[in-house]
């Protein structure tokens, strides 16, 4: 088992130990990282419990100017066009839908997300769904604020997550016209590898469904689909052919989320110590 962090200093780490140590990294059964989610009504009352199995590639874009007005223009562009967007409906996604559809109380959407081969052709399809599973059927760019550049100018950094299966620069493409970037210089920094999703047959993803059942034999769990605007190292693991799941094995609260990311951030003491023996419980098991 290996673990990441989705933060800069876990990337470098987990590129470094891929590129210069393979022998080590041919020997990954499978990695555990983040990106799992809990949907809950109350702390023992469970919607949903997810484990993240695929998620979209990124590509990391700098777009230069010399006029800071300039790229507050393109940014409000690039949010309007993405409103543009179709819906698409890859392998992972389709897993995914119908896995999380029986578990939405809402009988229109629960019909929706049931048959999403059919939701991708229905007119205004992503209008009919909450925001985080617009990124699940669909490529997006996520321009930051512009800031000054150090050899002069103004630069904004565009983060782009693309469905896993398409080709980088059709699609970077469509995100980013010539209509809307015209006259502007641009550099693609990084992007992540095409990628399959982690297998649901695996012993690994297994055992996770065996012990949340175990833990939480009420509600629903199965695949996650990562739709939101972050990445973690699963996108440097699977590419490499190693199966990788994002888990996180406790039961946080509302107000816990509220407080991740912060500086002192802490969680109910009854999440942790559940948690940490669900996790505990899990390893010895794959250990054993």
């Amino acid at each position: 088992l290996a673990t990441g962090s989705e933060e800069r200093g876990g990337d470098v780490g987990v590129k470094w130990i891929l590129r210069e140590h393979p022998e080590l990294a041919s020997r990954f059964w499978a990695t555990l990282t983040e990106g799992g989610v809990l949907e809950s009504r109350a702390s023992d009352d469970l919607k949903y419990w997810g484990t993240e199995f695929a998620q979209r590639r990124q590509a990391v874009v700098k777009i230069c100017s010399p006029r800071r007005e300039r790229l507050e223009e393109l940014r409000g562009g690039l949010f309007e066009h993405a409103l543009e967007t179709r819906p698409e409906l890859g392998e992972q996604a389709d897993a995914f839908l119908r896995a999380y559809a029986p578990s939405r109380e809402a009988r229109a959407l629960r019909s929706l997300l049931s048959n999403p081969s059919a939701l991708v052709r229905t007119p205004n399809a992503l209008e009919e769904l909450p925001l985080p599973l617009h990124g699940i059927l669909s490529s997006r760019c996520y321009p930051q604020e512009p800031v000054a550049s150090s050899g002069g100018g103004f630069e904004m950094t565009v983060q782009c997550l693309l469905l896993a299966d398409r080709e980088l620069a059709p699609i970077l493409t469509e995100l980013l016209p010539e209509w809307l970037i015209h006259g502007l210089w641009y550099t693609v920094r990084e992007v992540s590898a095409q990628n399959a999703g982690s297998p649901l047959d695996h012993p690994l993803y297994r055992a996770l469904q065996e012990e949340l059942l175990r833990s939480f034999p009420d509600g629903d769990r199965g695949p996650w689909m990562q739709g939101s605007s972050s990445v973690t190292d699963a996108r440097f693991f699977r590419p490499s052919g190693i199966p990788t799941y994002g888990f996180s094995p406790f039961p946080f609260l509302v107000t816990d989320t509220m407080r991740v990311g912060e500086v002192n951030e802490h969680v109910s003491v009854r999440a942790f110590v559940r948690g940490t023996e669900l996790y505990r419980r899990l390893v010895a098991r794959l250990a054993g």
